[in-house]
């Protein structure tokens, strides 16, 4: 997925990405910040103040979408199951 995301930079598509608070980032955030617009959802500003979003969303020329919840990882294609 990274792959793709930047090869669509590289051809000038604007690429955001809403992320989990920089304190909770696995080892793409110095990546994800530094290739696409990223957003983050703070802490103080969830409701719970531990929620999280596991939903996943691509859109697409603010278009055309994709929802789902399944993880966008190597590890979810290649050896888990979801959709």
């Amino acid at each position: 997925m990274i792959a793709v995301l930047d090869a669509a930079v590289a051809r000038g598509v604007k690429v955001s990405l809403i992320l989990e608070s920089p304190e909770n980032l696995g080892g793409g955030r110095a990546h994800a910040h530094a290739k696409y617009r990223a957003y983050h959802w703070p802490l103080v500003h969830r409701d719970p103040p531990d929620a999280k979003l596991h939903a996943k969303a691509v859109i697409v020329d603010n278009h055309d979408v994709l929802l789902n919840s399944a993880n966008k990882t190597n590890a979810a294609y290649d050896k888990t199951i979801e959709l």
